[in-house]
């Protein structure tokens, strides 16, 4: 049954040593995603991206900042997998500071996902399957008016150039609850994400969205094993 997920959203982009990546995948499969959601944590999906080898892309999700606190101090500290493996996951990471915490626009513009659907941990990686995420950065907290914008104007337009709209969110304000994992605070954004069936509905997409002056160019991923997201 579909449900709408995670009312607090981890955007999490990690750049890591060359060559290691695929190690870290590793670990992070086989370890770090059931273990996470013992601890009421979620994982919609995590991904390749597309122009950069080294860079793992990944979503966290929580019920409220209070349950985020708990799950990670949990996984992190109460039980004991994350110390066994932490070295060597850390070990294949340069950088962690790329981190966005989000909320949905409103209850409806969450993540909608089916969790009897999820890929088992074997699963092939998602063959073809293309992700996009759009950051678009404000001086000041999104204004509703530009909300009401992109659901009214932009959205019809994206789907009609082959877009399938998974949620849009902006910058959860709220102080940091777990201050050993820093996050981007201060900084007001306006994500939203989208899915291509494949490499060329996707070129057929952008290809029309820059003949219709599209204003930034987004971030693109290659679905590795995420939960089958719906809008």
């Amino acid at each position: 049954m579909l449900s709408y997920c995670c009312p607090i959203i981890e955007l999490r982009q990690y750049i890591h040593h060359p060559g290691r990546h695929d190690a870290f995948i590793a670990l992070f499969d086989e370890y770090f995603i059931e273990e996470q959601e013992r601890y009421d944590a979620f994982i919609p999906g995590q991904f390749r991206d597309r122009t950069n080898s080294d860079r793992f892309v990944w979503l966290r999700g929580f019920a409220d900042m209070q349950t985020r606190r708990t799950a990670l101090h949990d996984f992190y500290h109460v039980r004991p997998l994350w110390q066994a493996h932490r070295t060597a996951a850390n070990d294949t990471i340069s950088d962690v500071s790329n981190v966005f915490l989000l909320k949905p626009t409103h209850a409806a513009t969450g993540f909608c996902l089916d969790p009897a659907n999820r890929p088992m941990r074997d699963a092939p990686e998602v063959a073809g399957g293309v992700i996009i995420a759009t950051i678009s950065a404000f001086d000041a907290p999104v204004d509703p008016r530009f909300v009401d914008f992109f659901e009214n104007t932009m959205t019809p337009l994206l789907r009609s150039a082959g877009a399938t709209l998974l949620g849009h969110f902006v910058a959860e304000p709220a102080e940091n609850t777990y201050p050993a994992l820093p996050v981007r605070e201060g900084e007001n954004v306006f994500v939203w994400f989208a899915s291509f069936a494949d490499e060329e509905v996707y070129r057929s997409y952008h290809s029309a969205l820059t003949q219709s002056h599209e204003p930034r160019r987004p971030h693109a991923f290659s679905a590795k094993r995420c939960t089958p997201l719906r809008m």
